[in-house]
């Protein structure tokens, strides 16, 4: 499933990192409340401030994938996990532009909030028992281990980039002489292309003076 093209093609937001819990199942509660994530980063004018803690953010997540499977799990699937996950976001975002760095110290803040408070670490759990033939659970979750080891960083924010969110552009500019070339060639997030495009221009203005 795609993320809107309206909000999410601005920053990019890779479904393998915030649709998909630790046992490799896709959750539409978890695709809402990004959307309504960016959404509330737009209207606050927050894409730079969320741009500068994006990696960090996401490495939360994926480290802690299991809180994804835990919320959806137990506000009963569907539409409901929406205002508990959007607030985990929240709170994440809000810990490391405080300076927080420590995951201990984030969960516990995590966990002062009435719809987060009983959310645990814990190894992915699969429906089924273990048995010798690979379950399609097992298939899934091994599926989104492996995209999330090899996806490429964007060049910016050395946050994962999704191959369908991304946009090209010249590592040298083409006003400055750069060519179409392979290695002149760069993938980014849509939103940190922009911000790379504003640092060549205030450069330039720099130079003139």
């Amino acid at each position: 499933m795609a993320f809107s093209r309206e909000f999410a093609k601005s920053l990019g937001l890779d479904p393998a990192v915030y649709c998909y819990g630790n046992t490799g199942g896709f959750h539409t509660g978890a695709f809402l409340a990004s959307r309504k994530f960016v959404m509330e980063l737009s209207k606050q004018n927050k894409f730079k401030r969320f741009t500068k803690i994006r990696k960090r953010f996401e490495e939360f997540l994926v480290k802690h994938k299991g809180f994804i499977n835990q919320l959806s799990h137990s506000k009963g699937g569907g539409t409901r996990p929406v205002d508990s996950i959007l607030e985990m976001f929240w709170v994440l975002m809000e810990q490391l532009e405080s300076g927080v760095r420590k995951d201990d110290t984030i969960v516990a803040e995590m966990r002062t909030k009435k719809s987060l408070k009983k959310l645990v670490e814990e190894e992915p759990q699969f429906d089924e028992p273990v048995r010798r033939r690979f379950s399609k659970a097992v298939e899934r979750a091994k599926v989104v281990e492996s995209t999330l080891k090899t996806r490429a960083r964007c060049p910016e924010c050395r946050a994962r980039l999704a191959p369908s969110l991304r946009s090209k552009e010249h590592r040298q500019p083409k006003d400055d002489g750069g060519m179409g070339t392979l290695e002149n060639l760069d993938f980014l997030h849509p939103f940190c292309n922009q911000l790379r495009v504003e640092k060549q221009q205030a450069k330039k203005k720099k130079s003139v003076r």
